[in-house]
């Protein structure tokens, strides 16, 4: 109860109206960020998109940046978090990338763990964790990491039509290293 209250306090005090980061009720959840990451607007935090299938013309539409929260090639400057190609999820996009993807099956957002043991999981469609099949009601566990930075990120496929579009629910962490869920974005 004592950590509940810390927070409570926290949000009103510290955060003035802000993004809160991090639940009392969650062990596995990291504390709370540095207060230069707690003003991060909800929209930056979570949303929906749309991937069509790539097909070589269509880059930015079958492409999303979690960073940017964004499929705008010119925002992105081209740099995309992950690809939706013939059904299958791709995260190794630019020639310095060591993204790393696992598909956590049916868990909700709100449930994804602070860290994940990619070993742990099975390989992708390549025989290396950059490369899975989609799967309606999958959530994909995304750790980001190329030459432009590093960020952890989760989706949840909510719409699925194999190899032409999906649909996904997505939950950028405020932490770079972990994932750190805001309370405060819907989820």
């Amino acid at each position: 109860m004592k950590s509940y209250v810390f927070v409570l306090a926290f949000t009103l005090v510290g955060c003035g109206g802000g993004v809160v980061v991090g639940d009392a009720e969650r062990a596995d959840r990291a504390p709370a960020p540095a207060p230069a990451e707690q003003g991060m607007a909800c929209a930056s935090l979570h949303g929906e998109a749309t991937l069509s299938s790539y097909h070589g013309d269509n880059y930015a539409s079958s492409a999303f940046s979690f960073e940017y929260a964004s499929q705008d090639a010119e925002l992105t400057r081209n740099e995309f978090d992950v690809v939706y190609e013939d059904d299958i999820f791709v995260v190794n996009t630019v020639t310095d990338d060591r993204s790393t993807i696992v598909d956590l099956g049916n868990v909700r957002l709100a449930d994804v763990p602070r860290t994940v043991d990619v070993e742990s999981y099975p390989r992708g469609e390549w025989g290396e964790h950059d490369a899975l099949q989609a799967s309606i009601g999958h959530t994909y566990y995304v750790r980001s990491v190329d030459g432009a930075g590093r960020l952890v990120a989760a989706f949840r496929v909510i719409g699925l039509v194999p190899g032409v579009r999906a649909t996904i629910e997505w939950v950028r962490s405020t932490d770079s290293d972990a994932m750190v869920v805001s309370t405060t974005c819907g989820l």
